[in-house]
């Protein structure tokens, strides 16, 4: 992905796509594989408008149905529109409650207020319609903290913070700390979490929080190692009966185009991705996902 691609030469590629009989879903998704969602949206579509006079978007909705037409149209949206959305959406997922903590432990500082922008300009609405969606009273303290931070944690934050652990602090203030965490200060904090309080970060929340502590490993995996939770999500969106494509779909249009190379070797610890998509998906769905993801090329 790093030579800037010949828009004009994929646009023509992909009109002829939609020419003759049946539409050729195969080079469609070999395409759109090899370019970033920024790419897409920013480059590929305006250029295809410009030279076919038609938008990519609704021809290619179109000419596709179901699955197909779900995963390309997200794939086809602006990451952070996708993203405001799922968030929304996964508010009323029983199946798996935790998909929304998951979504939102992978939220950066960078990423929060597009975040936020998107979701107030497509549901005209503040985030906190969002926040009184989710019922779950813990996962809404956590997505309150979360969402409306607006700090980065200093040095004399974690230490302060960890002196205070010494003492009782509330569940909203841990997940208001974490919030202010990112990859860089973590380990940091962990180290001088051991060194305060002479205990483990992680035998000290399961000790102190237990109500609690899925949120917090959630958020804690996604601090070391966010390939760790998108790993979940992509696996809990297959597990059990039947598939959960809302998740699998916004997952991989989130996600994929950069954290596609670590995903099959952090996916280890459930299985094999590659083997796992063709045990749970068929057909031209399968090859799709299995080319968005990096796994297979065509």
């Amino acid at each position: 992905m790093s030579a800037e691609p010949n828009y004009d030469e994929l646009c023509t590629k992909l009109f002829k796509t939609f020419k003759g009989l049946g539409t050729d879903e195969k080079t469609i998704t070999s395409v759109l594989a090899t370019l970033t969602n920024e790419q897409i949206v920013r480059k590929l579509i305006p250029r295809y408008q410009t030279q076919q006079s038609k938008n990519f978007v609704q021809h290619l909705q179109s000419e596709l149905s179901g699955n197909m037409k779900n995963l390309l149209s997200l794939v086809c949206t602006a990451r952070y529109e996708t993203w405001a959305r799922a968030l929304d959406q996964q508010t009323t997922n029983k199946r798996q409650p935790h998909t929304i903590t998951r979504f939102i432990a992978l939220i950066d500082h960078q990423d929060r207020f597009r975040i936020l922008q998107q979701y107030q300009a497509i549901f005209n609405t503040p985030i906190d319609n969002l926040l009184s969606k989710i019922k779950d009273v813990e996962i809404q303290t956590y997505a309150k903290a979360v969402l409306l931070n607006e700090y980065e944690v200093t040095d004399d934050g974690i230490n302060q913070f960890c002196q205070d652990c010494k003492g009782s602090i509330t569940s909203q203030q841990l997940f208001e700390f974490l919030a202010c965490c990112d990859t860089k200060s973590w380990p940091k904090f962990t180290l001088k979490f051991k060194q305060v309080t002479s205990e483990d970060f992680t035998t000290w929340t399961a000790k102190n929080f237990q109500n609690q502590l899925q949120i917090i490993n959630i958020h804690a995996k996604a601090l070391e190692n966010p390939v760790t939770i998108i790993s979940e999500l992509l696996y809990y969106s297959m597990k059990g009966a039947g598939t959960d494509d809302d998740t699998l779909q916004q997952t991989t249009a989130i996600f994929r185009d950069y954290h596609w190379k670590d995903l099959p070797i952090v996916y280890k610890q459930f299985g094999d991705i590659t083997k796992d998509f063709k045990s749970d998906l068929t057909g031209k769905y399968e090859e799709c996902v299995l080319r968005l993801w990096g796994c297979v090329w065509f």
